[in-house]
C-alpha cells in the first residue's frame, strides 16, 4: 500500500472512490506479489499525484484491493485476452495475451466544494489513468528509464487502462462534466518515492506536528525535487518555520525552489535570508535560467558577503548582478574582486548605495586586469574619489567601446 498522510483541516472532504485498472500483458495466471504490488501503488501515487495538483486535490492513498485473472469482458472488448490466432496451425485458440485487472481505491482530499465541473471522481480517476498509462508502460518496460523497477513481473506489459466501476451520473438535466485539458505525458516524470525522498517524507509528517523549530538546515544531502515537494507540503500546516537552508543538495528544480521561497516569504517574519539562501542555492547549481541577480535592498553585509562572492565565482549563466542599496563595505568588494578573478561571465555590477569607498574602487580597478567580460560597474552613492572614479569610468568605457556596448 502506498499511502501519505496528510493532515486534513475542518474544511477537507476525504473521499475514496474504486476504478479497475488493467494490465494487459503480465504473466498469465499470476498475481502481483508484495513487493509488486506495492511499487504499482507507489507509482500509480506518484504520477496520480502530479494530476491532482492541477485541480487543488490531494490524495492520502493508494490500494489495490483485488487483482482478478484474465477477467471475462464483452466482446468487442479491447481487453479479451483470448483470441484465435490464424497463424497457429489446427485452428486452436491462442492465449495471445493475459490481463490482470486491479480493483483499487483511491482516497482523496479536497476543499468543500469541489472543482468547477466536477461530477463523478471515477470520471476523472479514468480519464488520468488513461493518459498516463503509457508513461507507466514506458517505466515498466524500459531498463533505460530512470524510474525503471526492475520488476520481471512488469516487463512484458503492452498496456495500461483503467474503466468506473460505477457508472458515472449521466442524468441530462445535470451540467456536464468540463472535459479535462491537462491531460497527456507529465512534464517531468517524479521518481518513486524512496531512499532521501522517504526521509523528506517522514521529516514533514514530523514537523507538521511541531511548534518549536524555526530554522531548518537541510545542507549537503541527497534530497531532490520530489523531496522539497514533500516539505512545501508540511509548510502548509506548519507556521513556525521561516528559514529553510537546502545547500548542496541535488539539483532542485527553480519552480520548485520559487515556490518554497513564496512560501517563506509570506510569514510575517523576517525573509531576507530565505530568500538569499534559495537564490544562492541556485547560484551555486548553475541555473541556467538565472541570469539576472537582483540583491538590492536585502541588508547583505559581511556576515553573508563571503558566502555570495564564492557562489559568483563559480557560476557560468548570470550577466547582471545588482547589489545595491546594501552594506557592503571595501572588504566586501576585496572579496568580490577574487570572486570576478574566477567569472568569465558577468557583464554588469550595480554597487550603488553601499558603503565603499576609493580603496574599494581600487580594488575592482585591480579586478579588472584578469576580468575581461566586465564592461558596467555602478558605484553611485558611494564615497569614492574623483578621480579614482575617473579611472576607472575610463577603463570600463574603453571595453564598452571594443565590444560595441
Amino acid at each position: 500500500m502506498m499511502m501519505y498522510i496528510e493532515p486534513v483541516s475542518e474544511q477537507r472532504i476525504n473521499v475514496t472512490t474504486q476504478v479497475n485498472i488493467y494490465l494487459t500483458g503480465v504473466p498469465s495466471n499470476q498475481n502481483m506479489t508484495t513487493t509488486e504490488q506495492e511499487v504499482f501503488e507507489s507509482l500509480f501515487y506518484t504520477l496520480l499525484q502530479s494530476r491532482l495538483e492541477t485541480v487543488d486535490v490531494g490524495i492520502l492513498e493508494v490500494v489495490v484491493d483485488a487483482q482478478i485473472n484474465d477477467p471475462q469482458f464483452d466482446a468487442d472488448s479491447p481487453f479479451d485476452s483470448s483470441q484465435s490466432d490464424t497463424n497457429n496451425g489446427g485452428g486452436e485458440t491462442k492465449l495471445l495475451s493475459s490481463v490482470l485487472q486491479l480493483v483499487t481505491n483511491v482516497t482523496l482530499t479536497y476543499s468543500d466544494p469541489p472543482p468547477e465541473g466536477w461530477r463523478d471522481w471515477s470520471i476523472y480517476l479514468t480519464s488520468w489513468i488513461e493518459s498516463f498509462g503509457p508513461t507507466m508502460v514506458d517505466i515498466f518496460t524500459d531498463p533505460k528509464h530512470k524510474l525503471y523497477p526492475n520488476q520481471e513481473f512488469f516487463n512484458t506489459i503492452s498496456d495500461v487502462s483503467g474503466t468506473n466501476v460505477v457508472p458515472p451520473n449521466t442524468d441530462p438535466t445535470m451540467s456536464p462534466t468540463l472535459a479535462p485539458t491537462y491531460l497527456g505525458a507529465p512534464e517531468y516524470k517524479k521518481p518513486l518515492v524512496t531512499g532521501w525522498q522517504l526521509r523528506m517524507a517522514a521529516l514533514a509528517l514530523a514537523l507538521n506536528e511541531n511548534t518549536s523549530i524555526s530554522r531548518l538546515s537541510l545542507q549537503s544531502n541527497m534530497f531532490t525535487s520530489e523531496g522539497v515537494e514533500y516539505l512545501i507540503v508540511c509548510l502548509v500546516c506548519n507556521s513556525t518555520i521561516d528559514v529553510v537552508d537546502l545547500e548542496g543538495n541535488s539539483p532542485i528544480d527553480p519552480r520548485i525552489l520559487d515556490e518554497l521561497c513564496g512560501i517563506l516569504q509570506s510569514r510575517g517574519v523576517p525573509n531576507h535570508s530565505n530568500k538569499l539562501e534559495l537564490l544562492l542555492e541556485r547560484i551555486r547549481g548553475n541555473d541556467p535560467n538565472l541570469t539576472q541577480l537582483d540583491l538590492r535592498g536585502m541588508g547583505i553585509g559581511q556576515e553573508d558577503n563571503d558566502a555570495i562572492m564564492d557562489a559568483l565565482a563559480g557560476n557560468a549563466y548570470l550577466r547582471k548582478v545588482d547589489l545595491s542599496d546594501n552594506m557592503i563595505d571595501d572588504d566586501g568588494v576585496s572579496a568580490l574582486s577574487l570572486a570576478l578573478a574566477d567569472n568569465t561571465s558577468i557583464t554588469h555590477m550595480c554597487l550603488a548605495e553601499n558603503r565603499i569607498t576609493s580603496i574599494g574602487a581600487e580594488y575592482l580597478l585591480c579586478a579588472l586586469d584578469t576580468n575581461d567580460t566586465i564592461v558596467d560597474v555602478d558605484l553611485a552613492g558611494n564615497s569614492i574619489d574623483a578621480g579614482v572614479m575617473d579611472e576607472l569610468n575610463h577603463a570600463l568605457k574603453q571595453r564598452r567601446t571594443v565590444d560595441g556596448y
